[in-house]
């Protein structure tokens, strides 16, 4: 919760920084001399472009003829710039070093106050509560003025109040709360009340007042229906989660969080949509771009042609002339005819080896063109790829989980609650140990060539192991394992064990119900090729009927209600991506073999 919390202040943080930068112009009386500069650097900070923004800061701060107010104010959006990029640290050393080059204004304690709620807000994200509290005060104690900040002082009490409550002062905690209400409300903020709403929830209901830690919640709800901002949503489900678990409400807790996943799902479609968006109106926009330039060099090799055309013309007229003013001398004359032939032919076989050329250089362009759309499709269909193979890793560990609560809430005694507590280490892990595996991929965009290295087997299947914990007690399998011909392979260690996961989840997912599972995995070496064998006792796959589609996207053999008919097919781009060949044997009611060829 309390990484949750720092976030959001963050992204708020974020999207006023501009409102600061743009209000300090008119207290140090600039406004006119350097709106466009400023404006600029407001454009690339909504475009996440730090960098470029931090790029003009300096190179203002590098001229020799600032005035005092002037140069203090681009130290202090310097810093601003360090902030909202996520570097809280460093954002630390900037503020102080604004702080040392405040001219001497009328309005020196507000500026100073400014920055010690800038402070302040720092330390908070690192997170250091204590430091965070002492800045936020200082920032009070110096000016109550609150000109300069967008909404007050609302962040310094929200501070106050979040560290009064991790201390377990709720009383003052609530109090600071309900001034950072009053600020957002007085400057017109009422979208951004839920950031005070369900921190003020959670204070009603350490307190013990549960049912106005509802009412604050609903309050949220209701905001959030009409100001549409899907971050405060999230923070709005996150809290009631928390309040209900809190509560032992384990039951509604299940059910909020299914809502807040279903929210997250949302938001990041939401996100992946946009970016497509983008990346398609980058696409119609270089595609535009190069008809004009194609354009463009029609009309400029047309405007030589016919600056030749004309200057043949004008030799034309000269020869009529000559012809007739010196029809005497016609041997003459009829072999500056024949010559001027030749040369009206060589200019024709020019112009037509440039026609030529020109058509060599549009068929380059339009082929240039179609690479780009090629590779644009491909990039699309790796993100629709990274979508499905985030949900389906993610759910088997949560669905670990969600039984473990289950059973953890149905435990008789403390001895099986201990055993089931023991248990959940190992699921947490696998979930933690996925979700960082996930986001490796969507860092290096699916890329496994950055991973390659040996891969051995029992690590990846113990790995996978640890993920389906619960599911492997409770269904009581046995697995056996012969890795001497192989013990590893040159592969990418986490893709080496998301092949084992998902073997070993389909053998439990579609185990026979008459008999206990037993699975065998074993490895084969042949020359250049290591070979990979998963066979079960299960309930096995009618392949004259199925075989065709087994590997196909969203193809379900089964009726049950968690099959999606994603994982093998994901496995059969991933190994083919990576060169190798995955293929299936398998007899109904009597198991199956599923072999993976890894070329070394």
């Amino acid at each position: 919760m309390l990484n949750k919390t720092g976030a959001l202040f963050r992204s708020t943080k974020v999207a006023l920084s501009a409102l600061f930068i743009l209000s300090s112009l008119v207290v140090f009386g600039q406004r006119d001399s350097n709106e466009y500069v400023v404006s600029k650097i407001d454009s690339l900070l909504n475009g996440s472009d730090y960098s470029g923004a931090q790029r003009i800061a300096l190179e203002y701060l590098s001229k020799s003829d600032l005035s005092d107010q002037e140069r203090f104010q681009f130290w202090m959006i310097r810093a601003e710039i360090i902030r909202a990029s996520g570097r809280p640290i460093e954002a630390i050393h900037a503020y102080e070093d604004a702080r040392s080059y405040i001219p001497p204004l009328e309005n020196r304690a507000l500026i100073l106050s400014q920055i010690q709620m800038r402070l302040a807000e720092c330390f908070f994200d690192i997170p250091e509560y204590d430091e965070a509290a002492f800045h936020a005060n200082e920032s009070l104690k110096i000016s109550r003025d609150t000109s300069i900040a967008n909404s007050g002082h609302a962040i310094n009490y929200l501070i106050l109040g979040y560290v009064d409550f991790l201390k377990g002062h709720y009383t003052s905690s609530l109090e600071y709360y309900t001034y950072a209400l009053e600020y957002y409300q007085m400057y017109g903020y009422n979208c951004d009340l839920p950031l005070v709403y369900t921190k003020m929830a959670r204070v009603a209901n350490a307190l013990g007042n549960s049912d106005e830690a509802i009412n604050y919640i609903n309050e949220c709800k209701l905001i959030n229906d009409s100001c549409e901002f899907k971050i405060y949503d999230i923070l709005t489900y996150q809290t009631l989660f928390e309040i209900q678990k809190e509560n032992k409400r384990y039951r509604d807790a299940l059910l909020t969080l299914e809502t807040l996943a279903e929210l997250k799902d949302k938001m990041e479609y939401t996100r992946q949509s946009s970016e497509m968006a983008l990346i398609e109106k980058e696409y119609e926009t270089n595609l535009r771009q190069a008809e004009i330039k194609a354009l463009k060099l029609v009309n400029e090799k047309n405007e030589v042609i016919k600056h030749q055309q004309n200057r043949f013309l004008t030799f034309a007229l000269v020869g009529l002339v000559a012809l007739a003013v010196l029809s005497l001398l016609l041997a003459r004359v009829n072999t500056h005819r024949l010559r001027a032939m030749k040369q009206m032919e060589k200019l024709n076989q020019d112009l037509e080896k440039e026609v030529a050329r020109r058509t060599a250089h549009l068929h380059e362009a339009n082929e240039s063109i179609r690479l780009q759309a090629e590779s644009i499709t491909e990039r699309n269909i790796g993100l629709t790829e990274l979508y499905h193979m985030v949900s389906h890793d993610l759910r088997g560990p949560i669905n670990n989980l969600t039984m473990l609560v289950e059973f953890l809430k149905a435990a008789s005694d403390e001895t099986e609650r201990k055993q089931l507590m023991d248990h959940m280490n190992p699921v947490l892990e696998s979930l933690n140990s996925t979700a960082n595996e996930l986001l490796e991929k969507v860092d290096s965009s699916t890329r496994v060539e950055n991973d390659l290295r040996n891969a051995y087997f029992k690590s990846a299947l113990e790995s996978a192991k640890k993920g389906l914990l619960v599911e492997l007690e409770s269904s009581k399998a046995e697995i056996s394992t012969n890795f001497s011909n192989a013990e590893s392979v040159f592969y990418s260690q986490k893709y080496l064990t998301s092949i084992f996961y998902n073997f070993l989840s389909n053998a439990l997912k579609y185990a026979h119900p008459e008999r206990t599972p037993k699975l065998f995995v074993s490895t084969i070496k042949n020359d250049n090729v290591i070979l990979l064998r998963f066979n079960d006792n299960g309930s096995g796959i009618d392949m004259e009927k199925n075989g065709s589609k087994l590997f196909q996207f969203k193809e379900v053999f089964s009726d049950r209600s968690d099959s999606k008919g994603i994982g093998l097919y994901m496995l059969k781009m991933q190994i083919e991506r990576s060169g190798g060949e995955i293929w299936a044997e398998s007899t109904l009611n009597s198991g199956s073999n599923f072999y993976v060829k890894f070329n070394r």
